[in-house]
This record gives C-alpha cells, sequence and structure tokens, in this order.
C-alpha cells in the first residue's frame, strides 16, 4: 500500500470525512483529496501531524511494504512485521 492509499485508509477508518482531516490538520479539503489522489504529497510536518492523528509510526506511512502493522500507544511503538533479515 502506498502512502496516498494509507491516508485514505486510516481516515476512513477513523470515520473522518475529507473536510474532518483537513480542518485537524489545518489545511484544504483540496490538499487532502490531491494526496488521496496520489497527485501530491504531504510536507514532512504534516507526515508528522499525520502519523499522530492516525497513531501510527512516520515508517508504517511512508514505506510501502506489505503485511506491515505500526501502531503507536502513547509512547511506545509496536512494529509487527513479515520481513525477514538474511545475513551470510
Amino acid at each position: 500500500m502506498n502512502l496516498s492509499e494509507k491516508i485514505m485508509t486510516l481516515r476512513k477508518k477513523q470515520g473522518w470525512s475529507q473536510e474532518e482531516l483537513a480542518s485537524r490538520l489545518n489545511i484544504s479539503r483540496q490538499s487532502v483529496s490531491k494526496w488521496e489522489s496520489g497527485q501530491s504529497l504531504p510536507d514532512i510536518d504534516k507526515i508528522i501531524l499525520l502519523s499522530q492523528l492516525f497513531q501510527v509510526t512516520t515508517d508504517y506511512l511512508l514505506l510501502d511494504q506489505e503485511n506491515e502493522e505500526h501502531t503507536q500507544t502513547g509512547n511506545l511503538f509496536i512494529f509487527s512485521t513479515s520481513t525477514r533479515i538474511f545475513s551470510s
């Protein structure tokens, strides 16, 4: 899943409209629409705010990895991934 898909999925999971998310970020609804359609990308400060609002890590938002869950509880981050690292 890419960033635009993650923003849309997380927004809908919260039950928020694009207008509601935009209001929480102090941006226009059109900006959220452009992010979700892949026409533009959020600035880094907005990515940080998105991670806080959705209680996910910035890694989760930015990395295009399958079968990965990054959730945040308070100051504790929980990482779950199926990625394996092999060394020889």
